[in-house]
């Protein structure tokens, strides 16, 4: 379904295509409401390990000075995800708002794979125009473009010599993402000089990486490491 649909470039912006789910205010666009409750209420699973920041429960990292940072799970390493809005199981506790559960992709016996990419360029918009932008003082600054590209490759499949038993899948997902914002601007006051506009640029690395042992019809084991290693100038 979210490959169809016009959503954000992230697993959280899935969150929002349930009922019940609107916007958690402070707690950014990561760490929606659900069912009524906080931005901060919810519960995130992952292949059924437990992702919620302990100390504040937002999803993945969180920080008191910088809101949601990164969940380390990339979309092209998303499967499905399920967001339980309320009368859920007893088993999920720890939660006043609601349950999201996301299953990653595996490898199977045939080998699967796919490259894709994504830009939007600073020169595909109009320049903004903000609402402060028309007075004789301007103290905050205003963004007056934004641009992204991000690529993503991925590879799934049986390990050779070990078809029916064990299988794996690979995902690579670089991505740059820019604001271009004009500084405070003091035209009136003597002695401080126009400054430029600045480019605030922000580069991921997601990776993730996943085995999976089929020890029998009834049982497996997985193992699974992923990340977005960033870094950014702003």
């Amino acid at each position: 379904l979210y490959q169809n649909l016009p959503i954000g470039r992230g697993v959280t912006s899935i969150f929002y295509a349930a009922a019940g789910v609107a916007g958690g205010g402070g707690t950014g666009a990561a760490n929606p409401s659900i069912a009524g409750g906080s931005g901060l209420e919810n519960q995130y699973v992952a292949d059924g390990v437990n992702i919620t920041d302990g100390a504040f429960g937002g999803i993945g990292v969180y920080s008191r000075v910088y809101g949601p940072l990164a969940t380390g799970i990339n979309l092209s390493f998303v499967k499905e995800v399920q967001v339980k809005t309320a009368g859920y199981e007893p088993q999920y506790g720890k939660s006043t708002g609601g349950i999201v559960q996301i299953v990653t992709k595996s490898g199977t016996n045939e080998y699967h794979g796919s490259l894709s990419g994504f830009i939007a360029p600073k020169g595909f918009e109009a320049r903004r125009l903000n609402p402060d932008a028309f007075g004789r003082f301007n103290q905050a600054g205003v963004a007056v473009h934004q641009s992204a590209w991000d690529v993503n490759a991925e590879l799934g499949g049986p390990v050779p010599g070990l078809k029916n038993k064990l299988f794996f899948f690979a995902a690579f997902n670089p991505s740059y993402n820019a604001y271009y914002d004009r500084f405070p601007d003091m035209h009136g006051v003597v002695g401080l000089p126009v400054l430029p506009e600045s480019t605030l640029g922000q580069y991921s690395y997601d990776y993730s990486g996943k085995l999976t042992w089929k020890i029998s019809d009834r049982h497996s084991v997985e193992s699974s490491v992923f990340g977005d290693p960033t870094r950014e100038n702003g």
